[in-house]
Formats: structure tokens, sequence, C-alpha cells
């Protein structure tokens, strides 16, 4: 493994501990977050968001837990453990899951089901959609599964990052 790969493989905690207008929130993200740490810090205090914890994890699963990469329950679990436990959470993963519950949507909707149980039904949750440049891309069953789900958790709102992100292929790098 070279310097990058283990660089790339660190987690990145940020927090801000400021009471802001707006309310604390939890976020969590994958490998593709680590891309937009800068903006998202300016767009937390830019909408009165704090205090806020932002859990960046390369080769997270939703729920799929590893001693090496904590998956979103693990970060959940630690910081309700330190006492962090907001009402509202943003949840940028599940690429990494795609492959376990290929051609199995009942996976899908058992992740997603097990992560929304966990967090609570009486929170408010935001995910962002998978963008994907192949057609029938697995990213998109999940999307599927997370658009059903906004029918059994009331409290879940999309952020649709797929149709964004199609419009902009110059965010992308060449793997897409």
């Amino acid at each position: 493994m070279t310097g990058v790969e283990r660089a790339e493989a660190a987690r990145i905690i940020l927090s801000d501990p400021v009471s802001r207008l707006h309310g604390p929130v939890m976020a969590f993200g994958d490998s593709t977050s680590s891309c937009y740490v800068r903006d998202l810090i300016r767009q937390l205090k830019d909408q009165q968001l704090g205090p806020y914890i932002f859990d960046i994890q390369p080769a997270r699963s939703l729920t799929r837990t590893s001693a090496r990469f904590p998956s979103v329950l693990q970060g959940l679990d630690q910081a309700r453990s330190r006492g962090f436990d907001p009402p509202a959470f943003v949840v940028a993963a599940g690429i990494n899951d795609t492959r376990y519950f290929a051609n199995r949507p009942d996976r899908a909707r058992d992740m997603l089901d097990t992560l929304l149980g966990t967090i609570g039904a009486d929170r408010h949750v935001g995910m962002l959609t998978i963008h994907s440049r192949k057609r029938g891309s697995l990213y998109y069953q999940l999307n599927d599964q997370m658009l059903a789900a906004q029918d059994r958790w009331p409290r879940l709102r999309l952020f649709d990052w797929a149709a964004l992100a199609k419009r902009h292929p110059e965010w992308h790098r060449a793997d897409g």
C-alpha cells in the first residue's frame, strides 16, 4: 500500500461545537464525501447548522460492520456514546453496499430500514441518491429502494445528487 492509498483510507471527523440558529446535525459520508469537505463546512455554517459532526470513512457501508472501515451504524453508535445525538442526520453513503445486494432489493430495503430504525423514526434524515454514468448500475437499485423507503419513513428526505451530478460530468474523476 502506498502512502497515497493509506491517506485516502483515513477516517476524517470534522466537528464544530458552536450552537447555531437551526441546531445540531450529524453527517456521514464515504470516500466520495472527502472531495467536498471545505464546501460542506462553509454550507453548514451558512445554513446556521451547529453544533455538527461530519464523519467521513472511505469504504464505508451503511450497516455492515468492519473493524477497519466503520459503518454508518458504527459511527452513529460512537457519536451517541459521546453524548452527541442530534435531531437531524445526513447520509451520503451506500456506494460500497451495492455489490452486497446485487439483484437482491430485499437486502437494500433491509439495510435502509435497519439504518433508519437505528437513527430513530423521530429524527429527520436526508440521504443523497447515488450517481453512475453506467446504464443499469446497481446504484440505481439503491436509489429506487431509498425512494420506496420514504413511504415507510416519513421523516426521510432524498437529495437528488444523481440528477445534479448527471448534469455536471466535469465534477467527476475518470471512473465516473
